[in-house]
């Protein structure tokens, strides 16, 4: 059994209210099987819920506030897919899961699904942007465009949902894969950087680059096994004002070696 290490506040009904009180997040959830590999997670703050992808079994799991975990979307079976980068659109109901092949038999995905129901509303192909896209990590802007990572290649996506459309919006050598590539995505607050990870480039740091939107230059900084304790972000999240990252093991999955630390999720920039 693998854990998934959750450091979230607790959340409990305000004094005074007439309100159900709520069940506290618990500061661990364990995830069944020793193949969950959970390369990114999501909370969604309505049903008070973690979603977890796996590398392994190319499902996305649920787990409430209360510990009952279950699989939420069993995943596709036309390809050997792999469920990674994770994000939960509360609004509009819907978690966005990137997803990807290993052998290259199909370019990568972006799977709608209902959070409501964990029925598959739609799939969106990266082959239109490029048609060895792979699909690492998802992050989406106040208007529901996703934009995408690319592991493979030195790129990053724009998606539209409505039109079903993807495109390049970034391409660049300093986002070439050395080790691994690129990972983790987020936009800061103020919509004018975007973020993106580069995991475990040559020099086995882990590396952080923003692009300044108003004249497309690159900034870049590493982060180094000193700042995380342990090396390997796979995802990125904003948080209450914080820049967390996940680790979910992917060099030992891809080495089939058995992970010697548990999975977490990490505070790395205020």
């Amino acid at each position: 059994m693998s854990l998934l290490l959750l450091l979230a506040a607790c959340t409990s009904a305000t004094p005074g209210e007439d309100s159900p009180t709520q069940t506290e997040l618990r500061d661990e959830y364990p995830l069944d099987g020793e193949d969950s590999y959970p390369e990114s997670v999501a909370w969604d703050p309505e049903g008070r819920a973690f979603y977890t992808s796996s590398l392994d079994r190319g499902d996305v799991t649920k787990i409430l506030a209360d510990g009952m975990t279950s699989t939420f979307y069993a995943g596709k079976n036309d390809h050997p897919w792999v469920t990674v980068g994770l994000e939960v659109d509360s609004t509009r109901r819907r978690l966005w899961v990137c997803a990807s092949v290993f052998d290259g038999s199909a370019a990568g995905e972006l799977w709608m699904i209902n959070l409501d129901n964990g029925s598959l509303i739609q799939s969106l192909t990266l082959g239109g942007a490029r048609t060895d896209a792979s699909c690492t990590d998802v992050f989406l802007d106040s208007d529901g465009i996703a934009y995408v990572t690319d592991r493979e290649n030195p790129d990053v996506y724009r998606v539209n949902a409505e039109t079903g459309s993807a495109e390049i919006l970034v391409e660049d050598p300093l986002l070439d894969a050395a080790l691994v590539g690129l990972n983790g995505v987020a936009i800061t607050p103020d919509g004018k950087n975007l973020l993106v990870t580069k995991y475990l480039d040559a020099t086995l740091a882990d590396r952080l680059f923003t692009l300044t939107s108003a004249d497309g230059s690159w900034t870049e900084a590493a982060l180094t096994s000193e700042d995380l304790e342990e090396g390997g972000v796979t995802g990125l999240t904003a948080a209450e004002g914080s820049l967390y990252g996940a680790n979910g093991h992917a060099v030992e999955y891809s080495l089939g070696i058995d992970p010697d630390t548990d999975f977490w999720i990490r505070k790395l920039k205020e």
